[in-house]
């Protein structure tokens, strides 16, 4: 029989089990894989936007990529509510914060928060258990109402100046 050392830490817990900051320490391997697969993503779009040239009037970045122009202006002349996201990007992942901010403020938000959520998103899934802490759903609503309301309110600026 042998006895744990008197310095040990915390015993792992069982599958599930509660832990000292609230929710299950170990992540179920579906979640795990929605992590990994999530923060590979974002940390494949910070990449890609690193990698392109920010347009000069704001909106228009995602034509590098062979994508098409934006079909609001085309047709009636006015950007729409995610125009100038992919050019924020590009601005932010230089460096350039308040021109990101400039180009698309909802973007520039979503982009940080990107920055943040794709290697706790990786490491959280590919470790199985929470890095940091295992958010709420009230943080993922925080997440997107700030990001969604920051865009709205960006873009009724917009239409209104212009």
């Amino acid at each position: 029989m042998s006895a744990s050392p008197p310095f040990a830490t915390v015993p792992p817990d069982p599958e599930g089990a509660p832990s000292a900051y609230g929710g299950p320490r170990t992540i179920p391997w579906w979640l795990r894989g929605i992590l990994v697969i999530g923060g590979a993503i974002l940390a494949t779009l910070l990449f890609t936007a690193f990698m392109l040239a920010p347009e000069r009037r704001g909106f228009g970045t995602h034509r590098q990529l062979g994508l098409p122009p934006c079909t609001l202006v085309q047709t009636i002349g006015m950007r729409c509510p995610s125009c100038g996201m992919t050019t924020s990007w590009a601005c932010l992942t230089k460096g350039q914060v308040f021109k990101a901010f400039a180009m698309n403020a909802g973007g520039a938000l979503f982009g940080i928060y990107s920055i943040f959520l794709a290697p706790y998103f990786l490491g959280s899934g590919l470790s199985g258990r929470w890095i940091w802490r295992r958010p709420n759903e009230w943080v993922v609503l925080f997440i997107g109402v700030t990001v969604m309301g920051t865009t709205l309110i960006d873009w009724t600026f917009r239409v209104l100046l212009r």
